[in-house]
């Protein structure tokens, strides 16, 4: 019996050091527009997902089937390509604004870039992993 209890507590031991090295799994992302009259950009909802995705495996984190942070994208003003290229920072800002709810707890996070060369999908890329950073320590 005793070598069945010592058995046992390495098992508990050695899964609770897994889930400390993993972190165990993240809560898929369901997003939404939410953001007013503003225009909505297809590509801006896969491009954040993507990004969140990419900081989870580089982390060496797994992405849940069934646990979901629900968030909003509260702002949003992207400039038009040519006249980005163009008047760069005279043509104003690109903005990307969430809101992320998860348990019951409102995280937020947003950038903005009015570099002439980096459009919205760098913007969602930083988004997206600043949002993985909300979530990983949410789910510490």
């Amino acid at each position: 019996m005793n070598k069945v209890n010592s058995q046992v507590k390495l098992f508990l031991v050695l899964f609770l050091l897994s889930l400390s090295v993993q972190g165990g799994s993240l809560p898929k992302l369901n997003i939404r527009w939410n953001c007013g009259a503003c225009t909505h950009n297809a590509k801006v909802i896969p491009l954040i997902r993507q990004a969140y995705r990419a900081e989870a495996q580089s982390s060496g984190r797994s992405i849940s089937s069934s646990e979901t942070a629900e968030v909003e994208i509260i702002d949003f003003r992207q400039r038009n390509p040519g006249t980005r290229v163009m008047l760069g920072i005279m043509a104003g800002k690109d903005r990307l604004g969430l809101r992320i709810t998860y348990k019951d707890l409102e995280y937020y996070t947003s950038d903005t870039s009015a570099n002439a060369i980096q459009g919205m999908n760098h913007l969602c890329a930083a988004v997206g992993a600043e949002t993985y950073q909300q979530l990983a320590w949410a789910t510490k």
